[in-house]
């Protein structure tokens, strides 16, 4: 990678983690409109929530390598620990 293009992949990092920064507040918004419309939260715990996460990453990985199955791969080794 070039200067530029490591330059412009800096710069387009630098957006992104600002952008996280305003979702907090935006969750954080959203979260209490919901509480006082009585939209209660339900949160999975203990063997419940590891069923769901791992039902949700492998429906999204398998999602994603119905479009490209080798690429897909290279991109989940990239991304997941």
């Amino acid at each position: 990678m070039n200067d530029e293009q490591r330059a412009l992949l800096q710069k387009g990092a630098e957006w992104l983690e600002a952008k996280n920064a305003d979702n907090a507040g935006i969750n954080a918004e959203e979260a209490k409109k919901q509480a006082e419309a009585g939209i209660k939260v339900i949160e999975f715990t203990g063997e419940n929530r590891d069923k769901w996460l791992n039902a949700a990453s492998t429906a999204g990985w398998d999602a994603v390598k119905a479009i490209d199955a080798e690429q897909a791969d290279k991109l989940r080794a990239c991304l997941v620990k």
